[in-house]
């Protein structure tokens, strides 16, 4: 079986046949899922890009989903991990929109992104309290998003960025860590505009910098001392406020 490598396969429910069962041939195609219904389940998977336009949801319920290409998604909520734990890996960039992907219950949830991460508009990475998650991005994770939140973590999460982050957005939380969680940025972190990030609501968060840190005097970067946190902020290069 060969997805077209030309136009948009689009997907109005669910992909429901095993891929265990048949033999695909993915490469240059995008499957695009547009349902506007709740309670789709994946089947782990190997797309090449994959796009998610409709506003209902879908839980990739364990196993892997492979992204050959880009990731996008512009509405909805992508659930993952919930009898199991759940893998996206990514190989080009992944782009969050107005769409949501969250972790579920207490199994782990990792998403490896070869490319940048961007979130935009209200675009949504959550993590909850009882599940341990993972993201790892190679490239830059740029965070422009206006929502409630863009990253949003209450568990014991890490976040390792290869490139830069970069906080451009309008944003009242582009990055909100609650849990006892880690980020970790290779290159360089810039914040700019009027967005906010907040560190340790009553946990333990650390904040590792390997290039330089700027926060322009619009931006607020919140330690939240004051709730009996413990937030360490490490950093190798430059401080510019």
């Amino acid at each position: 079986r060969t997805f077209s490598p030309t136009g948009v396969i689009k997907i109005c429910n669910a992909f429901s046949v095993n891929p265990t069962l048949y033999t695909y041939t993915v490469t240059g195609s995008t499957v695009e899922y547009i349902s506007s219904s709740a309670g789709w389940t994946m089947l782990p998977f190997t797309y090449h890009n994959l796009t998610f336009s409709g506003s209902g949801d879908f839980t990739l319920e364990g196993g892997t989903i492979n992204v050959g290409g880009n990731f996008v998604q512009s509405a909805g909520t992508l659930y993952l991990g919930y009898l199991d734990d759940a893998i996206l890996n990514v190989t080009g960039n992944m782009t969050l929109g107005n769409g949501i992907i969250n972790s579920r219950d207490a199994f782990e949830a990792t998403i490896n992104v070869g490319g940048d991460l961007n979130i935009i508009n209200g675009g949504n990475l959550l993590s909850y309290s009882n599940s341990s998650d993972y993201v790892n991005v190679t490239g830059n994770t740029n965070i422009s998003g206006s929502g409630s939140w863009s990253i949003w973590s209450d568990g014991s999460s890490v976040a390792n960025i290869g490139g830069n982050l970069v906080l451009s957005g309008t944003s009242a939380n582009a990055i909100e860590i609650d849990g006892e969680s880690t980020v970790n940025v290779n290159g360089n972190f810039s914040q700019s505009n009027t967005s906010r990030l907040y560190l340790a609501d009553g946990n333990t968060s650390v904040f590792n910098v390997g290039g330089n840190f700027t926060l322009a005097d619009t931006s607020v970067f919140d330690l939240n001392l004051s709730s009996g946190g413990n937030t360490t902020v490490n950093l190798k290069g430059n401080l510019s406020v």
